[in-house]
């Protein structure tokens, strides 16, 4: 059985002081080493034994606490031992930046402001990872170091629960799975190298997401405006609602989009070099303009090879049959 590491920070919406210089690394050993400032270490499972770093237990206030729990579950034969650091914390977090270089994660946003993340069968110094994270500012960092850990590296899972007080959320990601579920940000920021990335029912005010390998999903979700750039991946949209703008360059991927809304109340801007838009059926255009009066919705397209299929509401249709109308309101203009 593999070592299982689990981290949960929970506070009443606050999170900083305590954790500011807080650096994690354990060994299979059983062995944990944390080091911060104001951190009482127990060590093992509920045995009420630890140290205070500073020896000075008078230093941590009681009333608002952030609390990181990591436990292992050691193969038999192996020392299992878990550690509960507390501090002080006196700030909200309003944003979070997540890198990781390889595996999977989950993030959503509760609300109940806890900030709760699991840190499963990583982290082990022999295999040179490491785990640094740190509140300043209100911001919150998670970074996982894998330089320096050979070939041989493990892919970490991550599952994060945030703050609703978070309104920023900044994720990069090498190679995995990104899950992003229930958010309500104002920004959300994601670059990867080489990971599919799927966002269910989140209100977002800006999107902006660069993919260099991998699909990009939407489904029940609400973004006012939206930026892609999709080297080598797909964008797909399921009953998703775009308010203002979206923005979406494809340079080797396809695009199936099904928006909310009525098809007089778009802005169509297709701009395709080389590719194929599929409209409920086989009809392409190399470049394609619509207007329709009273729009509020500005969809511009860019893709260099791919398909683009279009399905609003689940009405079919036909774009050729709107030619008249389009070369009467473009000669108008």
């Amino acid at each position: 059985m593999k070592n299982r590491k689990k981290m949960i920070i929970t506070g009443c919406g606050c999170l900083v002081a305590g954790l500011m210089a807080c650096g994690i690394s354990s060994a299979l050993g059983g062995s944990q080493v944390l080091q911060s400032p104001m951190l009482w270490i127990e060590i093992g499972p509920n045995s009420g034994m630890g140290f205070w770093m500073n020896d000075s237990k008078s230093d941590v206030v009681s009333s608002e606490t952030a609390i990181v729990e990591q436990e292992a579950v050691a193969s038999e034969g192996d020392l299992g031992a878990s550690a509960i650091v507390s501090a002080q914390t006196d700030q909200t977090i309003k944003e979070v930046h997540i890198t990781t270089p390889i595996g999977s994660l989950n993030l959503e946003q509760g609300q109940n402001a806890e900030v709760q993340s699991n840190l499963p069968e990583l982290f082990k110094k022999k295999d040179g990872l490491q785990l640094r994270q740190n509140t300043t500012n209100g911001i919150w960092k998670l970074e996982v170091d894998q330089r320096g850990a050979g070939f041989n590296l493990p892919n970490p899972d991550l599952d994060i629960v945030i703050p609703e007080s978070v309104k920023t959320v900044y994720i990069e990601c090498g190679v995995g799975e990104l899950t992003l579920a229930g958010l309500n940000l104002e920004s959300l920021k994601i670059d990867t190298s080489a990971a599919n990335v799927q966002l269910r029912n989140c209100m977002l005010d800006s999107l902006d997401a660069n993919l260099s390998m991998g699909d990009l999903s939407l489904s029940g979700c609400s973004v006012n405006r939206m930026e892609t750039d999709l080297s080598a991946g797909g964008l797909n949209m399921d009953t998703t609602k775009i308010n203002r703008s979206l923005d979406a360059n494809l340079s080797a991927g396809g695009a199936d989009l099904s928006l909310i809304g009525n098809l007089s109340n778009y802005n169509l801007d297709l701009n395709v070099a080389a590719g194929l838009i599929t409209v409920d059926h086989d009809t392409s255009y190399d470049s394609y303009l619509k207007s329709y009066p009273n729009a509020s919705v500005q969809v511009q397209i860019n893709a260099s090879m791919g398909e683009i299929q279009l399905n609003f509401e689940g009405q079919k249709t036909d774009l050729s049959e709107q030619d008249e109308l389009v070369q009467e309101q473009t000669s108008a203009r």
